[in-house]
């Protein structure tokens, strides 16, 4: 594994690996955190499209059903002209 030539330098050796591993514990957890948000962005996406598809959906029902309405209704008679 690691040799040292007295305890100060294997001191030396065991605090920079201590700082590298602090650093990467870091950055892991900065990794975590990004997915996590990430992930919660993608399910806040993903409900609002299908929101979005439901008021479509309904708006699109609403207009055939008034299409369909006013292809039944007969037509309004228009006055007579007199000259």
């Amino acid at each position: 594994m690691m040799t040292s030539d007295s305890a100060d330098e294997f001191v030396d050796k065991m605090s920079t690996l201590q700082m590298v591993a602090d650093h990467q514990n870091e950055i892991l957890d900065q990794v975590a955190a990004a997915s996590q948000a990430a992930a919660q962005a993608q399910a806040d996406a993903a409900q609002s499209a299908a929101d979005a598809q439901a008021t479509y959906d309904k708006v699109k029902d609403l207009i055939v059903a008034k299409q369909s309405t006013a292809k039944k209704a007969p037509a309004p008679k228009t006055p007579a002209k007199t000259k």
